[in-house]
Order: structure tokens, then sequence, then C-alpha cells
């Protein structure tokens, strides 16, 4: 289960669902997916948000869920749930919901294919069939939202100055498919 990361009341959570095959092809949902959030308590799961998500591009379907000022202290569920050719498929990620968010430092931070790795280890150099990428599109996504990109270089190389806090990092090929998304948390 992947960990989004810590917000706070009137953040911003990028919710979002990849339907792309290990080729990174599009499959279809039978309909809009929806992410469901809930809560763990002494009664079980405690839904707080059903959220339908909108298709931004074949096979991307995000929605920006605000955290509400009545939402507690905790970890939270997203169950992403989706028809794939009449079949349900489900993801789960979690986040905890914190009082506040401070900024801990005011200078930017240097990340880059070699300070970022792969869950696996590897070093998210932009590589495909074993051939460096140039001109893909590294962009990251603050929780907040906002977006700071830069482009590798002939190797597959990047690197990009961030403040501290967590990030959902992607990568884009040159045509614009989306290669991988992963998750950095900054400090």
């Amino acid at each position: 289960m992947k960990d989004i990361g810590e917000y706070s009341s009137k953040q911003e959570i990028l919710l979002e669902l990849l339907t792309y095959d290990e080729q990174s092809n599009h499959i279809s949902t039978d309909s809009l997916p929806i992410a469901l959030i809930a809560r763990y308590s002494a009664d079980g799961f405690q839904e707080v948000a059903h959220v339908t998500l909108e298709e931004v591009k074949k096979g991307v379907y995000v929605k920006m869920y605000e955290v509400p000022e009545s939402l507690s202290e905790g970890t939270y569920l997203v169950t992403y749930k989706a028809i794939i050719d009449s079949d349900p498929y489900e993801d789960i990620e979690k986040f905890t919901c914190i009082k506040s968010v401070t900024q801990k430092s005011s200078d930017k931070i240097l990340v880059s294919d070699l300070t970022m790795t792969t869950g696996n280890g590897y070093t998210t150099t932009v590589v495909i069939a074993g051939g460096a990428v140039e001109g893909a599109t590294v962009q990251a996504i603050s929780v907040t939202g906002e977006i700071t990109s830069t482009i590798t270089d002939k190797q597959g190389h990047w690197n990009i100055y961030l403040y501290e806090g967590t990030y959902q990092i992607k990568f884009f090929h040159p045509n614009g498919s989306l290669l991988r998304t992963l998750e950095k948390v900054v400090y």
C-alpha cells in the first residue's frame, strides 16, 4: 500500500488512478472510477468521502480532494474502484491527516535521478529498453498542487530544486505518455 503523505485541513490531495498495462497501453474502464476515503474506527471503516475521478487523458483519472477541517488526525485509506472489462478493480493508498504543516526550511533542496530511487533501489535516470531518453519531462507535484518540472539530458539524467515536503514525481516520455509515478519526501 502506497503512502501518499501527510496533509492538514484545507490542503489538496491529488487522487489519481492510472489504467495502463506494462507496455503503457491504455486500459479502458467501463465507467468513471471512484475514490472512497475512509478511516478505521472502533466501528470498522467509516467512509468520509466519495469522489468520482475525471479522465484527463486516456488511462489517467484524477480529482483534487480538499481535506475538510472536520477531518480528525489519523490515518485514512483511499480505495480506488473501477470496472475494467466487466471485472472489479481496486487499488488502495493511505495518507495521514495532521493538525498543521510547518515549513522546516525556506531553502530549496537539490533532488536528482541519483538522489531519488525507485522502490527496488534503481536510480531514476530515464531509460527505455536500455537506452537513455533525452527530452523526457520530470514533474514534481507538491501536496498543495504546485508543479515544478525539468527535462532530461542526453543521458536521461535530471535534477530539480524543491522545498521540503512530500511530492509526487511523474516521468513523461517526450511523446507525452506517462512512464511512471513515484513519491518522494524531500528534507
